[in-house]
């Protein structure tokens, strides 16, 4: 997660768990592919969402008015996506149009890991 002064301690124990999750899914999926079954997690960003609520609260307490524009500014779309973005994106991996995929992570996050260096 990406915080206006750079990365938090606790983003430690998040990395680990989501590496973790895909790490798992990658080898799954392939346990799982002779049989039909197809598995695949999808990554959401950092989304318009009560999660941000406490983040405001935690980063921004003396200025949270400027926190989301700043924010927004950081992300290659210029906004957070909702939660609605992320649904789309799992919609998409349960259609039938998606039976070629397996295995492999969908990241909704406006571009973000891409473009951080």
């Amino acid at each position: 997660m990406l915080h206006p002064d750079g990365p938090a301690r606790e983003d430690v124990a998040a990395a680990r768990g989501k590496a973790g999750l895909i790490q798992f899914t990658r080898a799954t999926a392939v346990i799982y592919v002779a049989e039909g079954i197809r598995l695949n997690c999808v990554v959401p960003g950092l989304m318009q969402a009560p999660l941000l609520d406490n983040l405001v609260q935690k980063y921004a307490k003396d200025d949270p008015e400027a926190f989301l524009p700043r924010r927004n500014n950081q992300i290659p779309m210029k906004y957070m996506g909702s939660g609605w973005d992320t649904a789309h994106a799992v919609l998409f991996l349960a259609n039938d149009e998606s039976c070629y995929v397996t295995g492999t992570e969908s990241i909704v996050d406006s571009g973000l890991i891409a473009a951080t260096p």
